[in-house]
């Protein structure tokens, strides 16, 4: 395995499956991606599905939104959209 920005958000994801979605967006703060964070679709599905978790409605939703912005295909378009809603 190679230590990359795209192996070191999956890992934040799972350890915020494992051990919390505080434990996981205190990983997120400190990514080095090589695209600027707010570029990149699967740092703000991240962080949105790690805050709904927290209970931090608005801030998930700002972050699938987004998201929303970077989709580039319907279908995710139409997914990121049903996450926003099932928010409330």
């Amino acid at each position: 395995m190679v230590p990359s920005p795209v192996v070191a958000l999956n890992r934040a994801v799972a350890v915020s499956m494992a051990h919390g979605a505080a434990v996981g967006l205190g990983l997120l703060d400190f990514l080095d991606l090589e695209a600027s964070r707010e570029d990149y679709l699967p740092y703000h599905v991240g962080r949105a599905d790690m805050f709904r978790r927290l209970g931090r409605t608005v801030d998930s939703r700002d972050a699938y939104r987004s998201a929303r912005e970077l989709a580039r295909n319907d279908t995710l378009c139409a997914f990121i959209e049903r996450k926003i809603q099932e928010l409330g």
